[in-house]
C-alpha cells in the first residue's frame, strides 16, 4: 500500500470492507474513508453554487459534498438498477462479491434528498441522458466519478462542458498517473479533454483532477 500523503487522515481500523460479509456495511467500506479524504476539493469551488454529482454508488462522497460544498442545489446522478439491475456485479470486496443491491445505495442518496430538502435532487439517470436535459451554463461545478474508459470519460467530459457557467469548474475521481493503472482512461481523456480546450488542469492529491474554465 502507498504511503498517504501529508496531512491525510489515517484510515479508521474499519476502512476496508469485510471478507465476512455479515461485516460488510456502509461505515466499513473503503468510500467511507476515501470520502473524507477529499473534503479540501470544497476549496476549489465557492459555496451556495449549483453543482452535480455523477456517479455516486453509495453516496459516501454525495454526503461530504452536500455538507461541505454548501450548495444551493446539488444534483445526485447515477444510474444504479438502471446499469446493474437489483445488486452489483462481483467486485469482491466492493461489492460485498455481488450481494450489495442498489435499492441500498440508493436508499442513501434519498436519505440525502430528505436532510436537504430543496437542495439535494436525486438523479436516476446515466450522465449523458441527465445533462442533455440540462440548460446550458447551469452548473458552477460537477464532480465526475463515473465511468472510467477512456472514450466514456470523454463522452462524459464532452456532456458536461457546454452546461457549466463561465469560470466553472469541473472535477474528478481516479486520475492514475500509473499508465498501467485499471483506470488510466481517466487520465487520458481528461488530458487530452484540457489541451483539446486548453483548459487548465490541476492534478491534485488522493487522485483528483481539476479542470478550471474560463469563457465556455
Amino acid at each position: 500500500m502507498a504511503a498517504a500523503a501529508p496531512g491525510t487522515p489515517a484510515p479508521p481500523p474499519n476502512a476496508v470492507p469485510f471478507a465476512d460479509p455479515a461485516e460488510f456495511t456502509r461505515a466499513s467500506h473503503r468510500e467511507a474513508w476515501h470520502a473524507e479524504t477529499r473534503r479540501f476539493m470544497c476549496n476549489y469551488v465557492a459555496p451556495g453554487g449549483i453543482g452535480a454529482e455523477i456517479g455516486v454508488f453509495w453516496a459516501h462522497f454525495a454526503d461530504v459534498l452536500a455538507s461541505e460544498f454548501r450548495p444551493a442545489r446539488l444534483y445526485l446522478v447515477d444510474p444504479w438498477h438502471k446499469l446493474h439491475g437489483e445488486t452489483y456485479p462481483n467486485w469482491g470486496r466492493y461489492t460485498n462479491f455481488g450481494q450489495l443491491t442498489t435499492r441500498e445505495t440508493l436508499l442513501q442518496a434519498r436519505t440525502l434528498e430528505q436532510r436537504y430538502p430543496g437542495i439535494v435532487k436525486v438523479k436516476v439517470d446515466y450522465g449523458e441522458s441527465f445533462l442533455a436535459g440540462m440548460p446550458d451554463g447551469h452548473f458552477d461545478w460537477v464532480y465526475l466519478d463515473a465511468h472510467h474508459a477512456y472514450d466514456m470519460v470523454m463522452a462524459d467530459l464532452k456532456a458536461i462542458l457546454p452546461k457549466m457557467k463561465s469560470g466553472g469548474v469541473i472535477m474528478g475521481d481516479d486520475y492514475f498517473t500509473d499508465p498501467d493503472s485499471q483506470h488510466a482512461g481517466v487520465k487520458r481523456a481528461v488530458d487530452a479533454f484540457a489541451i483539446e480546450h486548453g483548459l487548465d488542469l490541476v492534478f491534485e492529491k488522493r487522485n483528483q483532477f481539476i479542470l478550471r474554465l474560463g469563457a465556455v
